[in-house]
């Protein structure tokens, strides 16, 4: 099923990425009324977040407040493609960097993600730009080689951004692949020489921290299609083995129904790892699975504040009353907005006075 996960009144959300934790970021346009060089930008999209720019059609939609955050503003830039770099190729100061295509500012930029509280800052820099004004990014995708593959419109686009009303159809654009100097790809970056239909679950859960970002998403499809068959061995892999490993066994659990699968689950809200533990309750969240209130409560007295705001969330979204007093007891406490919000939400999504 679909469901909203956040409202707002700016003009065009474009290209959302997923961090390994669960967290929604998007592009943006005119996500205020421009003032001081403010308008187009990235927002994390915190769940049942009502966001800018003021206008009519936020009115009758929940609020806890004033209108959320947002992630970095990024002038007038009509910012559309965003991906989430996965891959250690660049060097490990990239994995996990955003990089964000500026139609209007010719240019492509890294923002990198930096925890802060319940939610994130950015530092933002550009990472390729040129004085070209018929070059228009319009999407930046990850090869699975480690490169960069940015897609640019040329001039023949006119419509709606002011940069796009001196039309050159002359201009068709280009693709370019963007390399780093010296860097040495994996081998089989796609794992084709991989018998994939023929690798036993054991296998494809190894393949779960493998250093080749399409692999590690080939095996989470791959042990998901297995379903239940699987949960042993996904279960097995929570108790041990590195953080991406464990992650990527509960997004693999994700996917597959039934009660042994969100049992497993629930055991990952234990975890030493901040990372897994919000992946976990993300997940719980998503099932709405009533049998994980109480390790969730233990995460919103315990969580660090992106683990306890992804705890909030999903305790809001399952409507245990056994919630509201943890969640009330919180309230009680400092916190940044984001927190406030989600704790504010899930006690409304609740509903029990």
């Amino acid at each position: 099923p679909h469901e909203p996960v956040m409202t707002g009144g700016m003009d065009n959300p474009v290209d959302v990425v997923f961090t390994p934790t669960g967290e929604r970021i998007f592009t943006t346009t005119f996500l205020q009324h421009p003032a001081g060089g403010r308008c187009d930008g990235l927002i994390h999209a915190i769940y049942g977040g009502v966001y800018g720019k003021r206008h009519g059609v936020l009115n009758n939609h929940p609020r806890t407040g004033e209108l959320m955050p947002v992630l970095a503003h990024l002038g007038p830039a009509a910012p559309c493609g965003l991906e989430l770099y996965e891959s250690a190729v660049f060097g490990h100061g990239f994995t996990g960097n955003l990089f964000s295509c500026q139609f209007n500012l010719n240019r492509v930029q890294r923002h990198e993600l930096i925890l802060d509280g319940s939610t994130f800052r950015t530092t933002d820099s550009d990472f390729l730009a040129t004085t070209n004004a018929d070059f228009h990014p319009t999407d930046v995708l990850e090869d699975a080689d480690g490169s960069l593959l940015v897609l640019d419109t040329g001039g023949w686009y006119k419509l709606c951004c002011p940069t796009s009303q001196f039309w050159r159809p002359e201009i068709l654009g280009a693709i370019y692949r963007v390399k780093k100097t010296g860097a040495k790809p994996p081998a089989d970056p796609r794992g084709e020489r991989l018998n994939w239909p023929n690798i036993a679950v054991e296998g494809l859960v190894t393949r779960l921290d493998d250093v080749r970002p399409v692999v590690r998403r080939r095996a989470i499809a791959a042990l998901a299609k297995r379903g239940e068959a699987a949960v042993p061995a996904l279960a097995k892999r929570l108790r041990r083995g590195s953080v991406p490993g464990r992650q990527n066994a509960v997004w693999a659990l994700s996917r597959i129904e039934g009660d042994g699968a969100r049992r497993a689950t629930r055991a990952a809200l234990a975890d030493m790892a901040p990372d897994v533990q919000q992946a976990a309750a993300h997940s719980a969240g998503l099932h709405r699975d009533a049998g994980a209130v109480d390790g969730l409560i233990r995460l919103l007295r315990t969580g660090m504040p992106p683990v306890c705001r992804a705890a909030a969330e999903a305790l809001g979204r399952i409507g245990s009353s056994h919630g509201v007093a943890p969640l009330l007891a919180l309230a009680d406490e400092p916190m940044d907005r984001t927190l406030e919000h989600s704790i504010t939400y899930a006690l409304i999504e609740i509903g029990q006075p």
